[in-house]
């Protein structure tokens, strides 16, 4: 159950990233600031990371504990980055 739950907020979070990009690159939208590209991607490596894990948790390949701190950890790290590029 909570792997699901993992996977579902990491596939949410690579496509609000990949919207993101899409929309800096392929629209006339003006943004008051933009995060550069290898924030986006960086982000969506992260969150792919997420996935993995999530299944592991799921397939009940690794404990529910190790999955949710590692999940936590990756979510935290996308968090600082944001914050740091926006200094």
């Amino acid at each position: 159950m909570l792997g699901s739950i993992f996977i579902g907020l990491n596939i949410l979070w690579i496509f609000v990233n990949l919207q993101l990009w899409y929309k800096y690159h392929f629209s006339n939208l003006q943004f008051y600031f933009k995060y550069p590209d290898w924030v986006l991607f960086v982000n969506i490596i992260l969150c792919i990371v997420g996935e993995i894990v999530g299944l592991k948790v799921y397939r009940k390949e690794t404990n529910i504990a190790r999955g949710a701190l590692i999940n936590i950890a990756v979510w935290i790290l996308c968090a600082i980055l944001n914050q740091i590029v926006k200094w």
